[in-house]
């Protein structure tokens, strides 16, 4: 049969009520639920509609509910209407549709709201015959946590879902990734000045996972915040007398924090050091600084197949 207007209601619907018992000489009444004020209600007292507002029948905020004056046990009956927890009086009904899509015509999305009482909102996922499902639910009220979790743009293989503590996901080997990472070398020989602080000129760069090293000043910066772990070895060589201190430093942002060295000098002494650094993803960085006062040709050697000087990274823990 054809109708006007708007589609009919196939469910009836109901309010929540709740009768008090009558104290003696009290105005304060607790309530089931949770209102933002008395226009939240509907009181009846001795089946008479009362008029809500401060100066009138009553005043309700949270789960509290005053009167204006006291009632009394055994004469007075009360009772109130949620005007805000409207609930089916029959079974929500199944929608069977191949596609259910929800637009929105305003801000887009959907709401799972909490019943107002200890039950919190949840979406539940079912299997094919509904005899199975997976339930994602919203913390508990008494956490007092509010937040969006965003996925990833793109499918990774063989990854988990992390978040950068914002509610952003991403996805992430399993356990630490060791991503970024590189690793540099010196090919060519590099000659130094005595008694200098010299920067190592890294002159290859064999890996870099980020691209965070500078083939200009020489500098790893890298671009995820987290624990480093960093190695540099340095193979040098210069003539005149032995016995001449050379000082290798793994530098951050300009200021030495590792240092090692080597008293023997001569051709093929090597020098290596390596420590474990926090960075912070965006300006931090870190070189290789020699120093060395011998009397004569100071250089670090180079060599492309052996890799006798380097200078390498990866990170150990993401914060």
């Amino acid at each position: 049969m054809g109708y006007l207007g708007n589609t009919p209601g196939e469910n009836f619907i109901t309010f929540s009520k709740q009768v008090f018992t009558i104290v003696n000489s009290q105005t304060a009444y607790t309530l089931n639920f949770s209102v933002v004020d008395e226009n939240e209600i509907r009181l009846v007292i001795n089946n008479v509609v009362q008029e809500p507002g401060t100066g009138k029948a009553y005043t309700a905020s949270g789960t509290t509910l005053t009167l204006a004056s006291a009632l009394t046990n055994g004469t007075d009956e009360m009772y109130c209407v949620f005007l805000g927890k409207a609930r089916e009086t029959v079974t929500v009904p199944t929608i069977t549709k191949d596609k259910l899509n929800l637009i929105s015509n305003a801000t887009a999305g959907i709401e799972i709201k909490g019943d107002g009482g200890s039950n919190d909102g949840y979406l539940q996922l079912n299997c094919s015959q509904n005899s199975h499902g997976v339930k994602i639910k919203s913390p508990p009220h008494s956490a007092g946590q509010s937040y969006t979790l965003t996925l990833p743009q793109s499918i990774t293989n063989n990854t988990f879902l992390k978040t950068d503590g914002s509610g952003n996901l991403s996805f992430a080997a399993a356990g630490e990734s060791n991503l970024p990472y590189f690793y540099v070398t010196l090919d060519n020989n590099q000659t130094m000045s005595n008694n200098t602080h010299t920067v190592l000129a890294f002159d290859s760069v064999e890996h870099d996972t980020a691209s965070g090293f500078n083939t200009s000043n020489y500098r790893y910066t890298p671009n995820v915040a987290g624990k480093y772990y960093f190695e540099a070895c340095l193979q040098f060589t210069y003539s005149g007398s032995l016995g001449n201190t050379t000082y290798q430093y793994i530098r951050k942002n300009a200021t030495a924090v590792v240092e090692s060295s080597n008293r023997e000098g001569g051709y093929g002494s090597v020098t290596q050091s390596s420590g474990i650094l926090t960075m912070n993803g965006s300006s931090d960085y870190v070189d290789i600084q020699v120093y060395g006062n011998p009397s004569g040709n100071f250089i670090a050697e180079g060599n492309g197949t052996n890799k006798r000087t380097y200078f390498m990274g990866f990170l150990l823990s993401a914060t």
